[in-house]
């Protein structure tokens, strides 16, 4: 490969060419040539492998976005199934007096760039023996919850382990 130093002294040469320099001028000419000849090879060779690995990581992006799409539906999916089921299970504690119904709230949501908004959230509470219980739910199946009246007491602040401990053990007093 032609060092940093044969190329600007050639490239010397070329400015500063006399008629006289023709001959030796031509067979340096010659090397140069070939040796372009060869950076196009080699550029040539690096630019096909980049374009194959470019190509790869779009097939895998590509693949990636139906995995995450098909992940998100099934999620969604599960969600719906679990709301349909608080809501029939609220629905029927409702008619053996445990005190059910529903509450909407603003709660504070923190996005990616740091920023915080309101959101509403809306959620179906329940007092069991052993505490309080609630989950939320979209807007868009408050259908399942409608029959329920507004919760009037107040929303405890609890992790999702608390919750489900108190309904695990529904006859132990938390």
């Amino acid at each position: 490969m032609m060092t940093r130093e044969q190329y600007q002294e050639m490239r010397m040469k070329v400015e500063q060419a006399t008629p006289e320099a023709t001959e030796s001028f031509l067979a340096e000419a010659k090397v140069f040539l070939q040796e372009l000849d060869r950076v196009k090879v080699l550029l040539d060779s690096y630019t096909n492998e980049v374009n194959s690995k470019l190509e790869v990581i779009e097939s895998d992006m590509t693949l990636l976005e139906k995995e995450n799409a098909r992940l998100r539906s099934v999620t969604d999916s599960t969600y719906f199934e679990r709301d349909a089921c608080v809501g029939l299970i609220s629905k029927m504690a409702r008619q053996i007096g445990i005190p059910v119904g529903t509450l909407q709230q603003s709660v504070e949501v923190s996005a990616s760039d740091g920023q915080a908004s309101a959101q509403l959230e809306y959620r179906v509470v329940m007092d069991l023996p052993s505490g309080q219980v609630s989950w939320d739910y979209l807007a868009s199946e408050a259908h399942l919850f409608e029959d329920l009246p507004a919760y009037a007491n107040t929303l405890e602040d609890q992790t999702i382990q608390q919750n489900y401990s108190k309904i695990l053990n529904p006859n132990l007093d938390f």
